[in-house]
């Protein structure tokens, strides 16, 4: 809890600034913390002078513990009128990090103190997850935090079980954080999905894999030793992240052909050009905490550089645009991305692939593919006035239902613009050479641009959509369409 006051007048203190703030983790979701903050600010105040007796304010002090007090929740009135705000939604707390309390933080997460010594993982992954490659994965990690005996030293390990496979994967690290600069030596072997415009978190989604059948990702074996650095620029107005060192890139192919739980017949893993190689990349992201998929309103953007040398040689250049903003009870999102990959002989796992779960819903998972790639998407959701208080039942309080309606338009474009290009898209096909089936690529270019429109309804604050989506390019039936999160 942080209270700020300010002088007023000349002879008063009075609130300025309130900040209230809730961090909670959980070691099996790993390092990330959930983040609860509040904050006020306090303006066009106006001073009423006149003084009460010293009778009255003992009085009127003394009342304030009689009573239990019961929590009350805002009217509508100010909440619903977002044009009468003094700021935009969110921009009160720009400038804020979860990091501005360490010196009062648990020890457990304080970059200070004695060495310290703990079980867990970065990412909830590392403990459990489920592919239609590995099966089920399970592990541990331990974490050893050097702290004053060498500030800002920080060394991280994890392994684990790939059980249907029968693969140990995990990594070692070890990093150094110094002010804004931190370095980082990395060692390990995962197996990395080779989807292509992801949003932040996205690193897979093992219930709907596990439960669903719903695994629209690819996989590349992939053991890799590098060594790189991140430079904060600001309060993380800019992020520059720089790292070089040697991979190898293996294919695996998947070895279930439906889920234990569901009907649906997963897809092949798709084909990887195997080899070893130098890999570099540098990323520059300009605002990194505001994204389509988060509520924080604002711009950002992001430029990506990668290349291969040896066996798999190749350049890879990305760039990506985003917009958020709300206006009244709407927000209306936009994102841009663009890549291109370069080289004699582009790898399969480095095209891009676009299709119903890669920005164009409206059409079939990973049906288009190439060398070079653009994906344009813009929604605008509205939350409706009802049911927008938190569920309570009891002293248990669950997110409120809060229900709206979101439509969004989302276009998509690749291209190979010669034989490597359309070889490499030949080599994402896996065909049995005991199989007598006519071979044909399993992805194509989009041959110009390609359009998808959904329409629904948003639920949990736009948590949940459910809806409809179809191509508008050319005739098509409208689907149904379930997803989690801010998609589109």
């Amino acid at each position: 809890v942080e209270y700020e006051n300010g002088e007023q007048l000349g002879a008063y203190w009075l609130p300025a600034k309130q900040r209230i703030e809730v961090q909670a983790s959980f070691p099996f979701f790993g390092e990330g913390r959930v983040v609860v903050r509040i904050v006020s600010r306090f303006s066009d105040m106006t001073v009423n002078d006149s003084t009460m007796s010293p009778q009255r304010i003992a009085a009127a002090d003394s009342t304030l513990f009689r009573f239990r007090r019961r929590m009350t929740f805002a009217s509508d009135d100010s909440i619903n009128s977002f044009g009468s705000w003094n700021a935009s939604m969110g921009g009160m707390s720009d400038g804020m990090h979860s990091d501005d309390f360490m010196d009062v933080a648990p020890d457990k997460w304080r970059p200070f103190g004695a060495p310290r010594f703990d079980w867990g993982t970065t990412r909830a992954a590392d403990i459990f997850h489920f592919n239609r490659v590995e099966g089920v994965y399970t592990g541990f990690g331990a974490k050893l935090s050097l702290r004053d005996a060498a500030p800002g030293v920080v060394v991280r390990a994890n392994l684990g079980w790939a059980w249907k496979e029968q693969t140990v994967r995990g990594r070692l690290s070890v990093e150094q954080r110094r002010g804004a600069t931190t370095v980082q030596l990395r060692a390990g072997r995962s197996l990395d999905n080779t989807n292509d415009f992801r949003a932040p978190l996205d690193s897979g989604n093992s219930m709907g894999a596990l439960f669903g059948s719903r695994d629209p990702y690819d996989y590349v074996d992939r053991t890799s030793a590098t060594v790189g650095a991140v430079q904060v620029i600001g309060k993380r107005d800019l992020l520059l992240r720089a790292e070089a060192g040697i991979a190898d890139d293996r294919y695996r192919p998947a070895l279930y052909t439906r889920s234990p739980f569901g009907k649906k017949l997963y897809r092949p893993n798709r084909g990887v050009d195997e080899g070893t190689y130098m890999h570099s990349a540098a990323t520059l992201e300009w605002h990194p905490d505001i994204s389509a998929e988060f509520v924080k309103p604002g711009m950002s953007g992001r430029l990506y550089y990668e290349r291969g040398d040896g066996t798999l040689a190749y350049q890879r250049i990305e760039a990506r645009l985003v917009a958020r903003e709300p206006f009244g009870p709407f927000v209306a999102i936009a994102r841009g991305d663009v890549g291109t990959v370069l080289g004699d002989r582009p790898p399969a796992q480095q095209l891009f692939e676009l299709g119903e779960q890669q920005s164009l819903p409206g059409y079939a998972d990973k049906e288009f593919a190439g060398t070079r790639a653009a994906a344009l998407l813009g929604t605008v959701q509205y939350t409706s006035p009802f049911f927008r208080q938190p569920i309570r039942l009891g002293r248990l309080l669950l997110p409120p239902f809060a229900p709206g309606l979101s439509v969004g338009l989302q276009s998509g474009w690749t291209e190979a613009p010669n034989d490597a290009a359309r070889a490499a898209i030949g080599r994402l096909a896996i065909v049995d050479p005991n199989s007598l089936v006519l071979y044909a690529p399993v992805s194509r270019p989009t041959d110009g641009v390609r359009a998808s429109v959904t329409a629904g309804m948003r639920l949990f604050s736009g948590g949940m959509f459910v809806g409809t989506t179809r191509a508008v390019d050319h005739a098509a039936p409208w689907k149904l369409l379930l997803t989690f999160g801010q998609q589109w």
